[in-house]
């Protein structure tokens, strides 16, 4: 009797689970037909007059009735924002014009529900809907003249918003909100960027430090509805290594600069994710590529851009890239190590190249015959004609240790024979010995027969 009603209870419990996910996916799909009915009236009526009041009404409503199930709480709160997002959208006058009470409508539910990806990615999209329509210059004399205004109200509220947030979840490790609040106004604020590169640059280094660690995700984390893929490590590192692209002053902040080079380094020491390594490799090739990155003179800077040696030491660092078989990261590796050589003046690499020689010398070995092509065109132009020139450069200064892994002989080969002239006529060299040709070689038996006839008669008569 014990087990027959532990077997029902089970069954029990598994048919209500499958019921309530029945249940929020239809009242999901429910939303979304709603807010499209929305969209398709506004577009109709687009001076139509909403009033905010119904949207808090709405909210307060969801908190007290649905307190005790947090599943049907968060279905409400989610079509909530998707209803606001559509008004925000087809009128931007809506939010103009009451910022700060839609402020103080978000900022709680957005702390509240910020363990939910969910309900942080709609509020994001909003907050970053209404940052791209502020940033909008608004024309002379029309009647949203005002909206350009709010800007940085708005600016200063998602400020605030990704401080508190960080603060708030720093110990707990939920630090997702803060991460995809920047990612979706830092396109259209980029000074949101500036405030907190030090915090991010702090997130980086931690999840650098825990990428490739990182287990399956808890139990807790799945009671708790989160999504694989938003929450997880490899995803968080692309978000804020994308974010460190947006961000050209960043090697001026001192105490941003040393804790990100260690990010960077232990992300190619330790990462196997193509993904994370692809963002990383953006990175870098924007400071190795871009002037302003680039050192002029020097092993050490005392502003802005990357030394020369820490130039030398990222690129050398990025050839441990091979060992992942990944042709296209790989390829798009060596694209910049063939910029840096092909264009050494626009980047600054003059001193550079000579530190960074066994980058070029997997460029030669390269998988894509294109590429590789590309690189022994730049290695031949390097020396000089001669047949001797280039004898004396395979056998007494090209260091081939770099290429001992493969059959090297096959470039020293190629580059003896591309001093051959293919159009120019084969002839021997002046003063060496020449065999006779055939027609003088025929001649020469024909006279040897006859010679050789006419002493055997003289010894005939002699006899």
């Amino acid at each position: 009797n014990f087990k027959a009603g532990g077997q029902a209870q089970a069954g029990s419990g598994s048919a209500s689970a499958t019921q309530a996910a029945a249940t929020q996916k239809a009242g999901l799909a429910l939303a979304t037909h709603s807010s499209e009915l929305l969209r398709a009236a506004l577009k109709l009526w687009p001076d139509v007059n909403l009033k905010l009041i119904s949207f808090e009404k709405q909210l307060l409503l969801v908190e007290k009735q649905l307190q005790q199930s947090p599943e049907q709480q968060l279905l409400a709160v989610l079509s909530v924002l998707r209803v606001l997002q559509t008004v925000v959208a087809a009128q931007p006058r809506f939010a103009s014009r009451q910022l700060p009470a839609l402020h103080a409508l978000l900022q709680p539910v957005f702390l509240q529900h910020a363990s939910y990806a969910k309900v942080v990615v709609a509020i994001c999209d909003l907050l970053g809907t209404l940052m791209a329509q502020l940033a909008e210059p608004a024309g002379e004399g029309s009647e949203e003249g005002g909206i350009s205004a709010h800007y940085g109200l708005h600016a200063r509220f998602v400020s605030s918003l990704i401080q508190a947030t960080f603060t708030a979840h720093e110990r707990d490790g939920l630090l997702f909100p803060a991460v995809h609040l920047l990612d979706a106004t830092a396109p259209h604020c980029p000074e949101l960027l500036d405030a907190h590169v030090v915090a991010l640059i702090k997130l980086l280094h931690r999840l650098a430090k825990d990428h490739g660690t990182r287990g399956a995700r808890s139990e807790g984390e799945k009671k708790e509805g989160r999504e694989s893929d938003v929450d997880s490590g490899s995803a968080m590192l692309r978000t804020c290594l994308r974010l460190l692209q947006q961000m050209p002053r960043l090697l001026d902040v001192a105490e941003a600069r040393k804790p990100c080079f260690q990010a960077l380094v232990l992300l190619i020491d330790r990462s196997h994710d193509v993904e994370v390594l692809s963002e990383v490799l953006k990175t870098l090739a924007g400071w190795l590529l871009s002037p302003a990155h680039a050192a002029a003179q020097g092993a050490q800077t005392g502003g802005s851009g990357l030394s020369l040696k820490e130039r030398a030491n990222f690129v050398l660092k990025l050839l441990q890239l091979e060992s992942l078989h990944a042709p296209e990261l790989q390829r798009r590796f060596l694209r910049v190590v063939h910029s840096l050589y092909s264009h050494p003046a626009a980047h600054r690499a003059h001193e550079l190249l000579p530190k960074i020689e066994r980058a070029f010398m997997a460029g030669l070995r390269a998988s894509d015959p294109s590429l590789r092509a590309e690189f022994f065109a730049l290695y031949d132009g390097s020396i000089g004609r001669s047949p001797r020139q280039r004898v004396e450069y395979i056998l007494q200064l090209q260091d081939w240790e770099s290429l001992a892994g493969t059959f090297w002989l096959r470039q020293a080969l190629e580059l003896l024979l591309t001093t051959v002239d293919a159009e120019a006529p084969v002839r021997p060299a002046a003063g060496s010995l020449r065999l006779p040709t055939a027609q003088e070689a025929r001649a020469g038996l024909v006279a040897g027969s006859v010679a050789a006839l006419a002493v055997a008669g003289a010894t005939e008569l002699g006899a």
